[in-house]
């Protein structure tokens, strides 16, 4: 079983642990924000705040290869998407007034969109991944720590905490440069 880290528990690394512990793996979900959403949607929606998230208030829009593999992955999280106050709509409609013989098709619906404001998209996530309760998961919310280019954690001061410092790391990736006066 291989271990994945995945940093931020939003939309997209809620969904990153699912779809990763589905597939066997063991999945660490490491949350800068130390607060979690509200049970209620009402108040998910005006007290939830999510400070590191700009856009937190915007609407988001799930485009069709998305919603593909959410269907195919997980099915029942577009029903609950919509449950929760998200729209669906299509890319096809309107169609152009330049197409006036223009007629749908079956297989359209593979252009679907659903939209909804960030934060209800990610308390229906967050919902989803809290029933789902894989055993293979842990989270850790309220870590805060910086990792620069080559791995080497930062903490959140800017200073190294325990554990692998930058020259252990550059070991690790090339043993004969990391030393100095090594030959390389």
């Amino acid at each position: 079983m291989t271990s994945v880290v995945v940093c931020g528990s939003g939309i997209v690394g809620l969904l990153a642990a699912l779809l990763l512990a589905g597939d066997g793996h063991e999945v660490t979900v490491l949350e800068a924000d130390p607060r979690r959403q509200p049970a209620d949607p009402k108040q998910t929606w005006e007290s939830w705040q999510r400070p590191g998230v700009a856009q937190f208030r915007q609407p988001h829009n799930l485009l069709p290869p998305f919603l593909a593999v959410l269907d195919e992955q997980l099915p029942d999280l577009t029903g609950r998407l919509l449950a929760a106050g998200c729209g669906r709509g299509n890319l096809l409609e309107p169609h152009p007034p330049s197409i006036p013989e223009w007629v749908p098709r079956p297989d359209d619906t593979r252009f679907d969109v659903i939209t909804g404001r960030r934060a209800v998209v990610e308390a229906v996530v967050t919902a989803a991944w809290c029933l789902a309760r894989l055993p293979d998961v842990l989270a850790r919310p309220g870590v805060r720590e910086r990792v620069d280019a080559l791995g080497a954690r930062t903490g959140s001061a800017g200073r190294p905490p325990p554990g692998p410092d930058r020259r252990q790391v550059l070991e690790l990736l090339n043993p004969s440069r990391a030393r100095p006066g090594s030959a390389g």
